[in-house]
């Protein structure tokens, strides 16, 4: 079974406040208002392409994820969210995968604790949300000079401090997705596997697979042999054409 794993946030889907000047369609709604879409291109390519096995691999909470309204329309068995941390299976969750992403952070909790609570100190606890035991986050304004501040004082062999634009995160060190495609691969015993990626959180993902679609920001961090540079803001649509080359030069079937 050839897999492909992608972020969503700014790798396939855009925020409602990004500039888009192709044909969209919005793919989630917050309170009834449009919040993200995709390009129509890669709309209808990832609809189309029935050979294609895409598993989404997100930071984003159960919640979070769950206001995407497209899964079935792009034939999504699995999603792997919260970083890693849980799986879902036609929608629901894999309560084996979560038991197991429970015991692989057991030991990195108290420290995991600890830095929440200096996270809560910086920002305020009120601003804090953790959605499960071993992540946490902010919104931030300055969430880059906040995330090196953090890392500075929290950031250990336990626990991790990243940041995606305007948000930063803390993890378990185990809660992470390069961590979740070895697990997953294991499971569905995966043929070739390529992911696409945009920000930081997305390296390990990447150097966990036999080709890499990684945009410009972070593709000299990826190691891997087979490797694509994605350049510009909206890499969804040429992610879609590698795949489509992949695929019809029979390397993912």
């Amino acid at each position: 079974m050839d897999i492909f794993f992608s972020d969503l946030d700014n790798t396939l889907i855009y925020s409602h406040n990004r500039k888009m000047l192709c044909e969209k369609t919005a793919v989630e709604y917050l309170n009834g208002r449009e919040q993200s879409y995709m390009t129509c291109m890669t709309y209808n390519f990832l609809r189309n392409a029935e050979w294609l096995n895409l598993v989404p691999v997100t930071a984003r909470t159960e919640e979070q994820y769950r206001r995407i309204n497209c899964a079935d329309e792009l034939n999504i068995k699995y999603a792997v969210i919260c970083n890693g941390g849980k799986l879902l299976v036609n929608g629901n969750e894999d309560e084996k995968w979560t038991a197991e992403t429970l015991e692989l952070v057991s030991e990195q909790l108290g420290e995991f604790e600890k830095a929440v609570d200096f996270f809560g100190k910086i920002c305020g606890k009120s601003k804090i949300h953790k959605p499960e035991p071993y992540m946490a986050y902010a919104v931030s304004e300055n969430a880059g000079e906040l995330c090196r501040k953090l890392r500075k004082r929290i950031e250990s062999e336990n626990v991790r401090v990243e940041n995606d634009r305007r948000k930063v995160y803390i993890f378990t060190a185990a809660v992470n997705k390069g961590n979740a495609v070895k697990r997953f691969k294991k499971i569905v015993n995966a043929g070739k596997t390529v992911a696409a990626g945009d920000d930081i959180m997305d390296i390990p993902m990447l150097n966990g697979v036999s080709v890499a679609l990684a945009s410009n920001r972070i593709f000299d961090k990826i190691n891997v042999t087979e490797k694509q540079q994605l350049c510009g803001e909206i890499i969804s649509d040429l992610i879609c054409g590698s795949l489509e080359d992949m695929h019809n030069s029979g390397i993912l079937k």
